[in-house]
């Protein structure tokens, strides 16, 4: 292990490596963000495509009609609920956007910023941020699984109209 010099922060190197590998599990966390993100925006324009068709030309209006168009509209409700915003709440990270705001100017988040390097907690910070990303995926992917099971639903009762009329 290196003694830091005199003129850098005693970070030791095994704490960058830790904090290196917990900025790759964020990274890797983050992205299936953006990946179920963007599902929930292909499921709610099918939605909102499929529901405008079958409202414009309803060959006749039943009970399995209603059931389409309720699943539809369900479908697109809890697709934008994948893709809304799931903010924790305030607090301390030199990580989280929304905690970095907190801050009443750049000083006051770079003087955190160096304090978390230089007490060598920015892995930890990560861990922390890790957790609470892993949190958001897995509501996200409850979400969206139930915007996928109402589509389908849609579209098997949509099916039905149009095999009726």
């Amino acid at each position: 292990m290196n003694a830091p010099c005199d003129d850098q922060a005693p970070l030791r190197p095994f704490d960058l490596d830790k904090a290196s590998a917990a900025k790759d599990i964020n990274d890797y966390l983050n992205h299936y963000i953006t990946v179920m993100d963007t599902k929930a925006t292909a499921f709610l324009a099918g939605n909102v495509g499929a529901a405008t068709f079958l409202l414009a030309n309803p060959p006749h209006r039943d009970g399995l009609f209603y059931v389409a168009i309720v699943c539809f509209a369900i479908s697109t409700v809890v697709a934008g609920g994948v893709i809304f915003p799931r903010m924790p709440g305030q607090g301390t990270s030199v990580l989280f956007w929304g905690d970095i705001a907190q801050h009443a100017d750049f000083q006051s988040y770079q003087r955190e910023f160096m304090r978390v390097m230089e007490t060598g907690l920015l892995d930890e910070q990560y861990c922390v941020q890790n957790y609470l990303a892993a949190r958001v995926l897995k509501r996200k992917f409850k979400w969206l699984r139930a915007a996928v099971v109402m589509f389908v639903l849609a579209v098997f009762s949509a099916f039905g109209v149009y095999l009726g009329a």
